[in-house]
C-alpha cells in the first residue's frame, strides 16, 4: 500500500476535458446542468471548500470554439498538460474491427488539418439511413400502446439499436427510427430546418455543429449545397429560436383515480 505523501504539492486548478464523441446520447452532460449538490457552476467558480478550481472543457457548455476548444486537448495528447481528468461521455467503439474508416472522432489532426479522408469515410458509413417497414393483407400494432388482446405478445419484443414505431397513414408502415419517438411521429412546429434526417433532436445536433473547427466548417460549406445550408442556417439562429429547442409541453392529463 502506497503512504500518502504529505509534502505533495497541492492542485490549485485542473482541467477537466469532457469527450461527447462516444457511441450515445449527450445526457449525462445535460443532467449535469441541473445539478445542484453542488452545482456545476460553484464547481467551475472554484466554489468548493478543499477541491481545486475546475476548467470544464466540454463541447456543449464551453465558451471556446472550434480550434480555441481543441487546443487543450492537443495539449494533453502531447503531454503538456498537467494535470487533467478526462471523460468519455458515451461507448468507446472498437476502430480496430474494419480496414478503414472509424467510428468516431473529435476534431481534426494538427500536422494535417484532416479529420480523415471524406470519400473513404463515406464507402463505410450509413448516412441518414433508417429501415422502414411495410405490409399487405395486414398490419402492425403499436408497442407504445398494444391492443389488450396482443399486450402479452407486444411486451415480448426486444427493440436492440432502433425504435419501431407506426408511421404514415393507418398502421401498414414502421419506421425504425434511431431514438424513441411516438407513433406518427411529426417535425415539430419549433424546428427551424430540417438537419440530416429529421428523426434528430434538434438541439443536440444544432449545438454539435457549432463546435465543429474551422477547418470542418469549412470543409462542410465546400461538400454540398444542403450541408452549407445547414450550417449557416445553425450558425445565423437566434438565441430565441435556440430557446424554443430546449423542450415544450404540448398538454397535460389528470391521472384518473383508480376504482376498487
Amino acid at each position: 500500500m502506497a503512504a500518502w505523501d504529505q509534502q505533495a504539492t497541492p492542485i490549485r486548478e485542473i482541467d477537466v476535458l469532457w469527450i461527447t464523441a462516444g457511441l450515445g446520447c449527450d445526457g449525462d452532460t445535460i443532467a449535469m446542468t441541473g445539478a445542484t449538490q453542488p452545482s456545476i457552476e460553484d464547481i467551475v467558480n472554484g466554489g468548493m471548500p478543499w477541491t481545486p478550481k475546475v476548467n470544464l472543457h466540454n463541447p456543449f457548455l464551453s465558451s471556446e470554439v472550434g480550434d480555441e476548444f481543441l487546443q487543450r486537448f492537443h495539449l494533453a495528447a502531447e503531454g503538456k498538460l498537467e494535470p487533467y481528468i478526462l471523460v468519455v461521455e458515451g461507448s468507446i467503439p472498437n476502430e480496430n474491427n474494419k480496414a478503414e474508416g472509424y467510428w468516431a472522432s473529435l476534431g481534426t489532426d494538427a500536422a494535417t488539418g484532416q479529420s480523415a479522408e471524406r470519400d473513404k469515410i463515406l464507402l463505410s458509413s450509413m448516412v441518414s439511413a433508417h429501415a422502414i417497414l411495410g405490409v399487405e393483407d395486414g398490419e402492425f400494432i403499436s408497442l407504445l400502446e398494444p391492443p389488450a388482446a396482443l399486450a402479452e405478445v407486444a411486451a415480448q419484443c426486444s427493440n436492440e439499436g432502433v425504435w419501431p414505431v407506426l408511421a404514415g397513414d393507418g398502421s401498414t408502415t414502421v419506421l425504425s427510427s434511431p431514438i424513441i419517438l411516438y407513433d406518427y411521429p411529426q417535425i415539430a412546429p419549433e424546428s427551424a430546418g430540417s438537419l440530416f434526417d429529421s428523426t434528430e433532436i434538434d438541439e443536440i445536433l444544432s449545438l454539435r455543429i457549432l463546435t465543429l473547427t474551422d477547418a470542418e466548417k469549412r470543409e462542410m460549406r465546400q461538400s454540398d449545397d444542403r450541408a452549407r445550408q445547414i450550417l449557416e442556417r445553425t450558425e445565423n439562429m437566434p438565441d430565441e429560436q435556440f430557446a424554443k429547442l430546449h423542450g415544450v409541453l404540448r398538454g397535460m392529463t389528470s391521472l384518473k383515480e383508480e376504482t376498487q
